[in-house]
Parts: structure tokens; sequence; C-alpha cells
């Protein structure tokens, strides 16, 4: 399931907005930042009224939506979390520079290998690539 987003660009920043969803909003200092935290921003909205008992209107058709001027339209994938699932052992054979690189980005951020995968995949998934 894919939802409208508006994106403005604010000087130097970019706003995401999503017409079906009141209060369900995002910036970012880059495009893609605020794509991925737009899909965040979906996610804890949907939560929120889940938690709540509140129903989650579908999407609407892009054609359907009023684009303002200075605005772009885009559809944001729903990324839902699956409960705790087990881990499933994959066995993979790198590039020596790739497996490196992955080394380095998960230190960097504190994060195991493993961890880093998910969150790397997750997020390219959010941005729909």
């Amino acid at each position: 399931m894919r939802y409208p987003a508006l994106v403005e660009v604010g000087g130097k920043d970019y706003g995401v907005a999503f017409p079906d969803l009141p209060g369900c909003v995002a910036m970012g200092c880059t495009l893609d930042e605020a794509l991925v935290n737009a899909q965040d921003a979906l996610q804890d909205w949907m939560n929120s009224m889940e938690e709540h008992g509140n129903p989650i209107p579908p999407p609407s058709a892009l054609e359907d939506v009023e684009v303002p001027k200075g605005c772009a339209l885009m559809s944001i994938l729903v990324v839902r979390e699956a409960p705790d699932q087990p881990s499933v052992r994959l066995n993979l054979v790198l590039d020596a520079d790739v497996a490196n690189t992955i080394t380095s980005q998960a230190r960097s951020r504190g994060m195991s290998r493993k961890n880093y995968i998910a969150w790397m995949m997750k997020t390219l998934a959010r941005m729909g690539v």
C-alpha cells in the first residue's frame, strides 16, 4: 500500500505532508532524508491510530490529489514492522570492499554488521529503491 505525499522545498530543507493523514508530516535536509523520515512518520502515525482504536483511512488515488504550486507529488510505501520473528541465517559471499564498507559503516554507527545490514535494507525499502 502506498500513500500520496506532497513534497515541498523550503529553502535548503524538504518537507513532506500526507494529504490523507492529518498531522502526518516529516522534514529532511535532503530529499532522501525527508523521504526516509516521511516513511517513519507514516509508520508512527499508523501505530498511534491503531493504539487509540482509530481507523486508518485508505490512500487516495494519485490522480485525485490536488498538488499545490511549489510541491511535487510522490507516493510513500507503507512498510509495517513484523512482530518479533525468529532470525534466519543467510550465508553471503561479498567482495572484500563491500564487506569492508559494511564493517566500517556499522562501526561508525555503533551497530553490529547484522543490525547495520537490516537497517540499511529497511531504509532502502522505505525509499522505494
